[in-house]
This record gives C-alpha cells, sequence and structure tokens, in this order.
C-alpha cells in the first residue's frame, strides 16, 4: 500500500464503498426478514431481487454505460452512485416522523439497495477498472489484487465488526435503520471525498505515464 500513492488511495475508496454497499444490504435484508414470516417466501423475494436487478445491470453495461463514461469522464461517473445514495439516505432521514415510517423505510432501503446495487455493477466496476490503465502492466496487476483480494475482504471484516458492535448495544439486539442511514450518510461524504482524491492522483499517473513514454505496440 505504500509503494504507490495512486493505488493506496484506490484501495481506501474501495474499501469505503465495499463498506457502503454491505451496511445498504444488511439494512435491506433486515427489513425484508421482518416483512416475511417464511422461508419459502423470503427466498422467493430474494431471488426476484437479484434477479431483476442483475438484469437491469447487464442491459445498462451493454447499452449505456460506455457512452456514460466517455461523455462524463472519470470523476463525474464516480460520483453518480454516492450522489444517488446521499439522495435516498436524506429522503430516509426526512420521512422519520411521517405515519407508517417503519413500512417507509423498509421500502426506500430496498430502493436504495436496487439503484445502488445497479449502479456498482454498470458504473463502478467498469470505471475502476478504466482508472487503472494508466499504470504499468505490473502496477496495474498489484493495484488489482490489493484492492480487489485484499481490501475487499478487510472492508467486510470492518463492516461486520461495526454492525456487531451496533447491533450488541441496541434495545433488543436490533439494529435501528435510522441509526444506520447516519452511519450512510457519513460513510457518503468521505466516499465523494475519496473520489476527488483518487481523481487528482490520477491526473498525476496519467502525466507521469506519458511523460515517461511508456506504450506498448497496441497503445
Amino acid at each position: 500500500l505504500s509503494g504507490n500513492i495512486f493505488t493506496s488511495r484506490l484501495s481506501i475508496l474501495c474499501k469505503i464503498i465495499t463498506a457502503t454497499f454491505r451496511i445498504i444490504n444488511f439494512a435491506f435484508y433486515a427489513g425484508v426478514k421482518e416483512a416475511f414470516h417464511d422461508d419459502i417466501s423470503l427466498a422467493k423475494f430474494i431471488a426476484f431481487f437479484l434477479a431483476i436487478t442483475r438484469i437491469i445491470a447487464i442491459t445498462l453495461k451493454m447499452i449505456f454505460t460506455s457512452r456514460l463514461i466517455n461523455k462524463l469522464g472519470i470523476i463525474q461517473s464516480l460520483l453518480i452512485t454516492p450522489v444517488v445514495m446521499l439522495l435516498f439516505v436524506f429522503t430516509i432521514i426526512l420521512t422519520q416522523n411521517l405515519q407508517g415510517f417503519q413500512k417507509i423505510i423498509i421500502y426506500l432501503f430496498g430502493a436504495t439497495a436496487i439503484v445502488v446495487d445497479i449502479l456498482r455493477s454498470s458504473i463502478n466496476t467498469p470505471v475502476f477498472l478504466t482508472i487503472m490503465q494508466p499504470l504499468s502492466n505490473h502496477e496495474r496487476l498489484r493495484a488489482h489484487t490489493i484492492v480487489k483480494g485484499i481490501m475487499d475482504p478487510f472492508a467486510s471484516l470492518f463492516t461486520g465488526v461495526m454492525l456487531l458492535l451496533l447491533i450488541h448495544y441496541q434495545r433488543q439486539h436490533k439494529v435501528d435503520l435510522l441509526i444506520l442511514s447516519y452511519v450512510l450518510l457519513a460513510i457518503g461524504i468521505l466516499w465523494i471525498i475519496g473520489i476527488y482524491r483518487v481523481n487528482s492522483q490520477y491526473l498525476k499517473t496519467i502525466i507521469k505515464t506519458i511523460s515517461s513514454r511508456y506504450f506498448n505496440r497496441e497503445n
């Protein structure tokens, strides 16, 4: 992690993103578990949910992803997911005083989980692969190994420990979804800050790559 600033910033950003997805999915499935009272209906709903999100993600990736990235660029494309997520989180927080909030928050977390999962598959993952291209072959492989092979499991570990602590210190040992909303709000802000820090180092990496004339026969 200390060998390359660009790789280290990518790794930290990946950790933040993975933690965000884990928390959203946990909150959504925690709400779904309360809504479905038997295993069969729960299994059908999860299968339907996963199938729908993957179909939409594949469709968007085939038709819109490359055009969107070419039009908006790296940083704007990366900002789409956290901005959309924060809009949903703000909506959850603002509706906390409405009647029937417990049902509303489940639906809102469901919508958040669907939208964020689709954006992650169709935009975030392709952009992450694109943003590593200025690195040399060795550094690119190393960055990919660190980001996906090391930081993802650590992010899952960090998120799991945090959720266990939240469950332990809550009444009836259940996580309050509203508290998770505030946690997601804080992480979303860190996510946006991380994108800008990665982008500044990405530009420096491009300039360094071009200046050193690192090209192969295909590029």
